[in-house]
């Protein structure tokens, strides 16, 4: 890929949460977007595979958290293992990628850079990749920040949304528009007003940019949190690089960057996407990416034997064990070896609450 600027962008994936509502299956050690949900592939490894077109394995790095660091290492031998960075201990994704800013800086100060999430089920690799270059396109100059806006398939509650405004840049087809206002997770008559109006978009959390100019954004906009990611910078290759980053990360508040910074800035520009899209957040997304079985559903090892009677709309994790659903309508199963998991597809979000209680019931090695 060229830009403008005749450079490589630098992509970094941003590979840190948990995702307690994919539980059983994911867990602390082994979380989403770490476990083999596509027919035995990961969604950090789907994440690359779309973005190396992009880019060089050299110019792509990992934040993740430290006791996942080396599971990503293992799945991703195409990039660097220094690339891969562990973060001490979440602190919400303002840190993360500024911390991933960090590292492209240190790497180019000029650099661009393409800020992804690892768990994201994407329907067109090619048009996403297109949507991207257009980003990067505009971001070229360094004047701006972009974000890739998700065309809504429905008036979904689950996400944020970005107000588009009007179209001030078109590159190779794909329009840019000014960012007018984001907004929260809405009620649904609410988000049925932003679907039908056309004017809506999906906050993705994509963010492409010059590394100089996110520096400045969280300069003007987070100085604290700039200030914790300055004492990180200048150890960046040192000895003393470990010491500082937990010194950082003991001071710094937990904060999601779109709170922090982009909802304040008046320089953000979205690109829409127009990709079949899912955050694959709870059982009920991972419908998505499931292999359908005559109306209904299975993911992870697809050799374990599962037998469907009378039954549709279910959905089926599980390993070797063999699985029989009999009479059961938009059910899901997941079996794993010390733990089972049976809940209405409706009611998937619920299972992160379920998670929240099993240290009370003294099932904390289920976490």
């Amino acid at each position: 890929m060229n830009s403008p600027g005749s450079e490589l962008p630098y992509v970094t994936i941003i590979s840190g949460g948990v995702g307690t509502r994919l539980w059983p299956r994911s867990r602390r050690r082994s979380p989403k977007q770490l476990i083999g949900l596509a027919a035995g592939r990961s969604l950090i490894q789907t994440t690359l595979e779309r973005m190396l077109p992009l880019t060089s394995p050299d110019r792509v790095f990992v934040v993740t958290i430290g006791d996942q660091q080396e599971a990503v290492r293992a799945q991703l031998p195409e990039i660097p293992p220094q690339n891969v960075i562990a973060e001490p201990e979440g602190r919400n994704t303002a840190m993360a990628i500024g911390l991933a800013v960090l590292h492209v800086a240190a790497a180019d100060p000029n650099a661009m850079m393409i800020s992804v999430g690892s768990d994201h089920f994407i329907g067109d690799n090619e048009a996403y990749r297109n949507t991207l270059r257009a980003a990067v396109a505009a971001a070229d100059d360094g004047a701006h920040l972009l974000t890739v806006g998700i065309a809504p398939a429905s008036p979904d509650t689950g996400y944020g949304y970005i107000q588009r405004g009007e179209v001030v840049a078109t590159h190779a087809g794909v329009d840019i528009h000014r960012v007018l206002e984001f907004k929260e997770k809405p009620a649904l008559e609410v988000a049925r007003h932003y679907y039908e109006s056309g004017d809506y978009l999906w906050n993705g959390n994509y963010f492409i940019w010059r590394v100089s100019a996110a520096l400045a954004a969280y300069a003007e906009f987070a100085p604290d949190i700039r200030a914790e990611m300055d004492g990180v910078a200048g150890a960046i290759g040192t000895d003393g690089y470990e010491a500082a980053l937990a010194t950082a990360y003991g001071r710094v508040r937990r904060a999601p960057i779109d709170t922090a910074i982009i909802e304040k800035a008046g320089n953000v520009l979205t690109v829409p996407g127009h990709f079949p899209w899912v955050d694959i957040g709870t059982w009920a997304g991972a419908y998505e990416i499931a292999e359908e079985q005559e109306g209904n559903f299975r993911t992870g090892a697809l050799d374990g034997k599962v037998l469907f009677l009378d039954s549709t709309g279910c959905l089926v994790d599980s390993r070797d064990r063999a699985v029989a659903v009999v009479g059961l309508e938009d059910v899901v199963i997941v079996d794993t070896e010390d733990a089972l998991l049976v809940c209405s597809r409706d009611k998937a979000q619920l299972v992160g609450d379920l998670v929240g209680r099993l240290p009370a019931e003294d099932l904390e090695r289920l976490l």
